[in-house]
């Protein structure tokens, strides 16, 4: 099973992939726009981070269950789920 801050890790991994072998080909064919296509690397290294922030945040605001304290419901999944759906 996947945690919640590691959905956005698996995203910004698909997307340096994807946009390594573009650079890779970049630099066959063009050489000299290699360096314009390093943007889209470093936004997906920015993605992972975001994601990563938003996890810890997430991880803050769930409790452990007792006794007293109402269970985690279907609502409040959901309201985690939005923010990592949103940042992949």
């Amino acid at each position: 099973m996947v945690r919640r801050g590691r959905v956005a890790d698996l995203g910004a991994v698909h997307d340096t992939a994807k946009t390594g072998v573009g650079i890779a080909s970049m630099g066959v064919m063009r050489p000299d726009l290699t360096m314009h296509n390093i943007i889209p690397v470093v936004m997906a290294g920015v993605l992972s981070i975001y994601g990563l922030i938003v996890a810890v945040i997430i991880k803050g605001s769930i409790d452990p269950p007792n006794g007293n304290a109402p269970k985690y419901g279907l609502y409040t999944g959901f309201a985690h789920l939005a923010p990592v759906c949103a940042v992949v």
